[in-house]
């Protein structure tokens, strides 16, 4: 009985993450949100070094200095790796313009969509895991 009741989840699950893949960045990251808050989806741990290894040649190709934030920092520092359970990554940079005339034309050539933009932050999410790059000043 308990198998057959994990086998329904599971193929829920897929059916509600293709669903999620099929509609807009700003639906998939709501998606996402929820299936954190739930338990369902955690940071896969390949997913995000590819995300991050994709920022890192988008930024440095455009001499965008960035750095982890919150959680994304803890866990680096911490436990060498991202936090399991975190629902999302978060770059710090200080160079808002380069960011957004540069770099995320360039993330959406990757693959990334923008899901949210805001006067503090611009998220961008690719495979159900979205990343907050917040734009930091000096002052």
């Amino acid at each position: 009985m308990q198998l057959a009741l994990i086998g329904v989840i599971i193929i829920l699950v897929i059916l509600l993450a293709l669903i999620g893949s099929l509609c807009s960045p700003y639906v998939r990251f709501n998606f996402s949100i929820l299936l954190h808050k739930i338990g369902i989806l955690g940071i896969d741990q390949k997913v995000a070094r590819k995300h991050l290894t994709d920022i890192n040649e988008v930024f440095n190709s455009r001499g965008i200095e960035y750095f982890l934030t919150e959680g994304s920092a803890l866990g680096a520092i911490r436990d060498g790796k991202l936090i399991p359970s975190d629902s999302d990554i978060d770059i710090g940079v200080f160079d808002k313009e380069a960011l957004e005339n540069c770099a995320i034309p360039m993330l959406v050539k990757r693959g990334f969509s923008v899901c949210r933009r805001s006067k503090q932050m611009i998220s961008v999410i690719r495979n159900m895991l979205y990343i907050d790059i917040m734009f930091v000043t000096s002052d």
